[in-house]
């Protein structure tokens, strides 16, 4: 039971990161332009689905074929 617990434990780090992904996100959304917004542009999505892509679980597909029948 303990060995499930340690393999169902959430990582800190990974919810801070995905906070600051999407708080990047609305944030980039609300500017209208300048050097803040292109420099957010860069990589507020790209790293909010990189987290997230991370610790993707299907019960049925692996990733690799779950992102390939639906982009069929």
């Amino acid at each position: 039971m303990n060995d499930i617990l340690e393999k169902t434990k959430r990582q800190d780090w990974i919810d801070i990161v995905k906070f600051w992904g999407m708080l990047a996100i609305v944030w980039g959304h609300t500017l209208s332009g300048g050097n803040v917004r292109h420099y957010l542009y860069s990589f507020h999505v790209p790293i909010f689905f990189f987290v997230v892509g991370l610790f993707f679980t299907s019960p049925q597909y692996s990733f690799w074929r779950f992102s390939t029948k639906k982009a069929k």
